[in-house]
């Protein structure tokens, strides 16, 4: 059943978010990112509140996230810079992993210019 998923998705050049049981290695949840670039970051009391420019839902980054540093970081960096990113969340809005887009379009950074 995965593996249809998965060969569809990658078909389409769409990532995916996956997690696997490491004693299995049977997969044990698949999401897809949002592609979008980050409005604001606000700080709420269990973590911050994130805003994404193609979505008008409430997204949250909490602090009981063990990567909760790295992932905010990387949110601002992105708002600061105007970048694309690739954001995972679960049914609750909650994000769980957060991911640069790369490739040409990836980012609204200006192109160099000849010297």
């Amino acid at each position: 059943m995965w593996a249809e998923v998965l060969e569809s998705l990658q078909e389409t050049r769409q990532p995916a978010y996956v997690e696997i049981d490491p004693e299995s290695n049977l997969i044990t949840e698949l999401l897809l990112p949002i592609r979008c670039t980050v409005a604001r970051v606000t700080p709420i009391k269990d973590g911050v509140e994130v805003s994404l420019v193609i979505s008008q839902a409430r997204h949250f980054l909490r602090r009981t996230n063990p990567d909760f540093a790295l992932l905010r970081r990387s949110l601002e960096e992105a708002r600061k810079s105007g970048a694309e990113l690739f954001v995972t969340e679960n049914d609750e809005h909650e994000i769980i992993d957060v991911r640069p887009v790369m490739g040409k379009s990836s980012s609204k950074q200006p192109k160099k210019g000849r010297s």
